[in-house]
């Protein structure tokens, strides 16, 4: 999966739960993936044919903070 860019959903997956965060690192890893899964995600994750929290991930990135799920 790695190696083919596929292993960002892994950490939002199988992490969260037991963190319930997910680092800046984690977070542009899981839009990389959904950029190339995108055409074969359900409709309901997305706006504008982007993932629906993209803008939360991406300002997480931006400002290299960890996002906290609760």
């Amino acid at each position: 999966f790695k190696r083919d860019a596929l292993d960002g959903f892994f950490p939002f997956i199988f992490d969260i739960g037991d963190s319930g965060s997910m680092s800046s690192g984690e977070a542009r890893r899981f839009l990389e993936t959904f950029d190339i899964v995108k055409d074969y995600i359900h409709h309901e994750l997305k706006y504008k044919d982007e993932f629906y929290l993209e803008f939360v991930f991406q300002e997480a990135i931006d400002t290299s903070s960890d996002l906290i799920f609760c």
